[in-house]
């Protein structure tokens, strides 16, 4: 591997594809090796909310943190489900979600029933917006 090849990108740009010198690397199609190296965290692209719903994850830091240690891959987990998880008995609230909850009835949180005819545009610009600001910063993203 080129000796430049473990500098993070100043910017990613993918699709990344497997390396067809090295399978064991993935390249951005300029013929450079690319190795991921990265970190998670769960709330890295939905906001958890609980128990305080004013605490909101600060997505710039998390970038920051990465850069700082170099990391250029991170998984972006996306949540399905409104509230709740195993790991805690507390109600913990995820938002945004990608269908819009326009009822009729009420769903086990509390809030309208999701309408899953109905894609909610803020869910979406969210994942692209965190893509794009993880790309500018030279860290590819898998969303989970």
């Amino acid at each position: 591997m080129h000796r430049d090849a473990a500098k993070p990108a100043t910017q990613a740009s993918g699709p990344l594809h497997v390396h067809p010198d090295n399978p064991r690397y993935f390249t951005d199609g300029g013929g450079r090796a690319i190795y991921l190296s990265g970190s998670h965290t769960w709330g890295n692209i939905q906001d958890q909310l609980s128990p305080d719903p004013d605490v909101k994850f600060d997505f710039a830091v998390y970038l920051d943190w990465m850069q700082a240690h170099r990391f250029n891959f991170m998984r972006g987990w996306a949540w399905e489900q409104a509230a709740w998880d195993n790991h805690t008995t507390e109600k913990l609230l995820v938002h945004p979600l990608p269908y819009r909850r326009t009822g009729p009835g009420t769903a086990l949180d509390g809030r309208p029933k999701f309408d899953l005819t109905l894609l909610n545009q803020a869910y979406f610009d969210r994942v692209r917006s965190r893509v794009v600001e993880a790309a500018k910063r030279g860290i590819y993203v898998s969303i989970m």
